[in-house]
């Protein structure tokens, strides 16, 4: 006669299966999503930069970055808002997942608009003191990052609608909308060549690609919670929740980006915008090996910071290293050891010239920070949750959140 705990192996056994199939899979869409518009990137980098010419491409490229960084606006709270979410929609508690989203999406937009002003008052002295733009486009670049500022509230509220569909493990439908808006960012200066080699047209373009992007992922959003609108819309007891895990992802948020993108700025104050191009373009093409282990840590956050199987997250986290090790090394060596011809056949001689030793020390930092990606990720997933209670509108009685 079977006794009690026969069957306890196999359980286990065929929940380790699908949760490794679940991991690869999204893995996959987050690869995917990820990385179309970045190859996308490396064909539109040699046409903008023979269309607009290198300053102008420099300038840009400074546009790219700061669209990226000022997300630090959102103080963690995307990150805060999807590992909570995941805990929300593992225990079936609507009221608190509700609660979260537009809390966190309002905070998003108050803090967005405070980023876009901050940029907007900041842009004088960036394109006429400290970079080194030429007279000529200094009116045409300081156009264009007031266009630039505008942006800083989308890139925000991008990042708490995300949070939802990250929380929901809906990465197929969230690369969906991924793919086209990204390749966006690329596609939508190269539509206005035919037109205009104006930064303010080309960043303006920008500007309107990320607006579509936000209104996708609202929608989406939006169907991933049960009675989106029956409220609560803003749940005060939930500041503390968000603040007090966002708050210490901030000084990762602020410091990390600052070591990775103040080196453009650096050789643009010191050099020129033509050196910035010889460093980004590089820059750009290598780091899109990001595209992995980035897709693959959002796709084990939610996992991670759903609090339910300790020892699974453990396995799951030693494989994702391994994995990443196993496909990212053999990659990395490559790029070192060919690095003047890749060149040469993506760009030209004078890529050769001036780059070749920036690709070569970037790819090997590149493996690095990979690596540690996933580590940094289970620790961020790692926290204790506190809980509050909030009473729903539409709902009867008080519900735990």
């Amino acid at each position: 006669m079977p006794q009690k705990g026969d069957n306890e192996v196999p359980y286990k056994v065929a929940n380790e299966v699908r949760a490794v199939s679940s991991v690869a899979r999204n893995t996959f869409w987050n690869v995917l999503g990820t990385g179309l518009p970045l190859l996308l990137a490396l064909l539109a980098f040699p046409i903008l930069i023979s269309s607009i010419g290198k300053e102008r491409f420099g300038v840009l490229a400074i546009a790219w970055v700061i669209l990226g960084y000022f997300g630090l606006f959102d103080l963690g709270l995307g990150r805060a808002t999807t590992r909570f979410l995941a805990g929300a929609f593992e225990r079936n508690q609507d009221v608190e997942a509700r609660a979260l989203f537009w809390t966190s999406l309002s905070l998003n937009a108050i803090l967005g608009v405070a980023g876009g002003i901050t940029f907007a008052a900041l842009s004088p002295l960036l394109v006429q003191d400290v970079l080194t733009i030429s007279p000529t486009l200094q009116t045409e670049g300081l156009n264009a990052f007031y266009l630039m500022a505008l942006t800083v509230p989308l890139v925000n509220l991008t990042s708490a609608v995300r949070g939802v569909l990250e929380a929901r493990h809906r990465f197929g439908l969230l690369n969906a909308i991924q793919v086209p808006t990204s390749a966006l960012t690329y596609l939508a200066p190269l539509l206005v060549l035919p037109f205009s080699l104006s930064l303010t047209w080309l960043i303006g373009a920008l500007a309107v690609s990320r607006l579509i992007g936000i209104v996708a992922f609202v929608i989406a959003a939006l169907g991933c919670l049960e009675s989106p609108f029956a409220g609560p819309f803003f749940a005060r007891k939930k500041l503390r929740e968000l603040f007090s895990y966002g708050g210490w992802l901030t000084v990762s948020n602020v410091i990390g980006p600052l070591m990775v993108y103040a080196d453009r700025f650096i050789i643009g104050s010191l050099s020129s915008m033509t050196a910035v191009t010889y460093y980004s373009t590089p820059y750009e093409a290598v780091t899109r090996l990001w595209a992995l282990p980035q897709s693959l840590s959002r796709t084990v956050f939610p996992i991670f910071a759903a609090d339910t199987a300790k020892q699974r997250d453990a396995r799951i986290y030693k494989n994702a290293v391994k994995y990443l090790a196993l496909i990212l090394a053999p990659v990395v060596t490559t790029i070192i050891v060919f690095a003047p011809d890749l060149l040469r056949l993506w760009l030209g001689e004078a890529f050769v010239e001036n780059s070749t030793l920036v690709l070569q020390i970037l790819a090997a930092g590149v493996l690095i920070n990979s690596l540690a990606l996933i580590p940094f990720t289970y620790i961020q997933g790692a926290p204790s949750r506190p809980s509050y209670t909030v009473t729903a509108p539409a709902d009867k009685g008080s519900h735990q959140v």
